[in-house]
């Protein structure tokens, strides 16, 4: 698929995907309540749900089972719903307020749903409904605002002065610079300053680093 997805309905009507990962395909999702997240994994039934659905979509092309190199489960909150199909279950995000009452005297604003893709277009529309209580007028918006790795973010026409800024700068490679500014924005100079030209590759990776790893979980909020 290279650059591409496909967006595709297996045979019981739910949304499934395929895209390129790491110069594989990944395919998904299933849905399945679960009771615990901790006991959650990716099981045969899933598996073999899925090489069938994409059996269906690309009856040409086999994809078997030993051709798998890992698979994975996540957890996705979603509003309660009782005696209705998850597949059915509304994944956009909402606001619920729950107003003052006698016994707790200031309202409460839910935030339902969403993810890490409109968590900046969520957050405006619950400062939009705050301001409209509050009857305030809004005096900044974020909604151009370069964030993380995009601040400072170097244009095409600068790209080749910052790669050699930042390359003279940890005594990195052009190449390796250039790498990780693809991988993680502006933020490549950090783990280049902990690589300092001498990168520590994982075993069974083509260019991923230690450092890049202690970098990730010193600052990402890893748990």
């Amino acid at each position: 698929v290279k650059d591409r997805m496909i967006y595709y309905e297996a045979d019981d009507g739910r949304i499934c995907l395929v895209f390129d990962y790491l110069g594989r395909a990944l395919i998904g999702s299933t849905d399945i309540r679960a009771d615990n997240p901790d006991d959650v994994s990716c099981s045969d039934e899933e598996i073999d749900y899925l090489l069938e659905s994409i059996h269906g979509l690309l009856p040409k092309i086999e994809v078997t089972r030993d051709q798998i190199i890992y698979s994975y489960s996540g957890i996705r909150p979603l509003p309660a719903s009782e005696n209705i199909e998850v597949g059915l279950i509304s994944r956009d995000h909402s606001i619920t307020t729950l107003e003052a009452e006698e016994a707790r005297k200031y309202p409460i604003i839910c935030l339902i749903g969403g993810k890490w893709t409109t968590f900046r277009s969520f957050s405006e529309e619950v400062c939009d409904k705050l301001l409209c209580r509050l009857q305030l007028m809004r005096k900044a918006s974020t909604q151009n605002l370069p964030i993380g790795g995009g601040a400072h973010y170097p244009t095409n026409e600068r790209l080749n002065d910052w790669l050699t800024a930042i390359s003279q700068k940890t005594n990195s490679s052009q190449e390796r610079t250039n790498l990780l500014l693809e991988r993680y924005g502006t933020k490549a100079e950090y783990i280049l300053l902990l690589e300092r030209g001498m990168p520590k590759i994982l075993s069974n990776t083509k260019n991923y680093s230690e450092q890049e790893i202690q970098w990730i979980v010193e600052n990402e909020n890893v748990i």
